[in-house]
Formats: structure tokens, sequence, C-alpha cells
């Protein structure tokens, strides 16, 4: 038995808001208690787009949607069942995040990853830093979160960044099949 949670927010490329994170949060706490639940898949809504992350129109307020968005990447990390992400398109900033949590990434041909923090002047929270660094190794975190570059499909599968690279028409098949 599998749930998939589906980020349905295309028109902002699936940005996430506080509301959609506190709702993403809620999700992932009640499946704690779903003993027959054996593994958690993660996609977007769209046909370009994974997630954008934190809605920027919400970064400029209090600073509570990044403490609020580190708590959920932290509780995605360490979920106790195997957790797929179904990259439909591409990952910008948290959305490349929310990704590296999951224990399997599949990435769809033409898709790429980027987060701009750095070109924003923000800094990328230590817990994310951390993780960049454990799951990629220091080079190529220091591409993604310092010089902010964009790095393709392929790059992100050689890197292993991706699990899996498909062609988009093989990525629903490809989950079922995991």
């Amino acid at each position: 038995v599998y749930k998939r949670q589906t980020l349905n927010n295309p028109q902002k490329h699936n940005s996430l808001s506080a509301n959609d994170i506190e709702l993403f949060l809620s999700h992932l706490e009640r499946l704690e208690t779903r003993p027959k639940l054996r593994v958690l898949v993660i996609t977007g809504n769209g046909p370009k787009t994974f997630c954008a992350g934190v809605s920027l129109a919400e970064l400029e307020g209090d600073g509570a949607i990044e403490e609020l968005f580190q708590e959920l990447t932290d509780k995605l990390a360490k979920i106790k069942i195997p957790t797929i992400c179904a990259m439909n398109g591409s990952a910008f900033g948290g959305g490349a995040e929310i990704s590296l949590c999951c224990d399997f990434r599949i990435g769809v041909k033409g898709m790429t990853v980027q987060i701009p923090a750095a070109r924003f002047g923000l800094c990328y929270p230590i817990n994310g830093i951390q993780r960049y660094i454990q799951r990629l190794g220091v080079n190529t975190a220091k591409r993604l979160l310092i010089a902010a570059e964009t790095l393709d499909a392929e790059t992100l599968l050689s890197g292993g960044y991706l699990t899996h690279l498909v062609e988009k028409d093989e990525l629903t098949e490809t989950v079922e099949q995991m």
C-alpha cells in the first residue's frame, strides 16, 4: 500500500504557502499512524515544475515560514517508511530540498534544479546545508547552494541527486514498478 502526496498549485509552480506547509506536515503526521502504509510518493501537478519551494511573497515576512519549512523537511527526511519523489519537472529552492529528503528521486529528462537563495541574499537553513553535504558531497552542495548553478538532469543523475532518470511519459510506470 502506498500513499501519493501531490503538490497542487501548478499556476505558481507548486510553490508552498505557510498553509500548504502546515497541511503537508499534518499529512505526514497522519501517515505515521497507518501501519499498513509501506511507501510515500511525492509528486507535483503540472507540466513543468515539481516544486518551486516556499512562496517568495511569504518569504518577506517575519521568518515563520522558514522555520515551518525546516520542520517539514526534517520530518520528511526522518519518516519511517520509504519515500519516492516523482519529480514531474524542475525543482527550485526548497522544492529541491523536499525531493532531497526522499529516499528515491526519479527525475524526468529535460528537468533542472536550481537553488537561487544566494542570489537573493538569503542564507539557506543549516539543516538543509548539512543534508546537501551529506547526500551529495561538498562540491555539488557548493554548486547548488553558493554558486546557485542550474544543474541539468544528466548532471543530477551522475552527481547522485537523482536515483533514476526517465522519459516524462515513463514516470508513473517507473514509480508503480518501484
